[in-house]
């Protein structure tokens, strides 16, 4: 991911075109948003276009609502009274990359610890503001062996790389994928690898396997 220019204003200079009427689902969603604002802040930038009366809201606009609630009720964390944003053309690294505002490791320790909870994986996307299918890849880290893992928590690998070594379960195959790709390999790469075969791991009983084997095989069995 390119470095993207993350700015900051006053909610004041935010301008949603949004629904007014807040009822029925709107207004439980943005409740929701409050109380994950209040625990977790902010986790995603707001998305924005330049106008002449000030930053149009193009993605987030229920976002700024929870935050201008909060602040009216005297909530708002005050590090969220200017609330960081993105431009509009500037924002494709981050429009997809839910929870972009945090690193991989406080994504990976909240979406665990909510997790460790009883909170259902829908539970835990609805708190963090983030969709299901990210919950679910945050949660496959823990299928990845203990290199990858640390790889990932210090920002070396991202998570859809993440993803697909996870598809894997044999972790020292995981490890031999990464050491035979390198640390740069897109997930398509790692994928497209895995499917063809041809990364081969020695393991300790002197039986190989043969990605994308989920089991070893014997020496003599492949001599066959």
């Amino acid at each position: 991911m390119r470095p993207v220019t993350m700015r900051r204003a006053d909610l004041s200079d935010l301008i949603s075109l949004g629904p007014k009427a807040l009822c029925g689902e709107t207004l439980k969603a943005i409740k929701t948003l409050e109380i994950s604002i209040v625990t977790h802040g902010l986790l995603n930038p707001l998305i924005v276009k330049h106008s002449e009366t000030g930053l149009i809201v193009v993605e987030g606009h229920k976002r700024l609502m929870a935050a201008k609630r909060l602040k009216a009720a005297g909530k708002l964390p005050r590090d969220l009274h200017t609330l960081p944003y993105v431009i509009l053309g500037e924002h494709i690294e981050v429009y997809n990359a839910p929870m972009s505002l945090l690193s991989n490791r406080d994504q990976f320790m909240e979406v665990g610890r909510l997790h460790t909870q009883g909170h259902s994986v829908r539970d835990i996307a609805n708190a963090l503001d983030s969709p299901v299918r990210h919950i679910r890849d945050i949660l496959s880290i823990t299928k990845l062996s203990r290199h990858l893992q640390a790889s990932f928590l210090c920002d070396l690998i991202s998570i859809e790389q993440a993803r697909a070594f996870a598809t894997v379960p044999n972790k020292e195959a995981q490890n031999a994928l990464m050491q035979a790709l390198g640390p740069f390999a897109k997930e398509p790469d790692i994928i497209s690898a895995i499917y063809s075969g041809e990364t081969v791991l020695t393991i300790e009983d002197g039986n190989i396997i043969i990605l994308p084997s989920r089991t070893p095989v014997e020496k003599t069995r492949m001599a066959a």
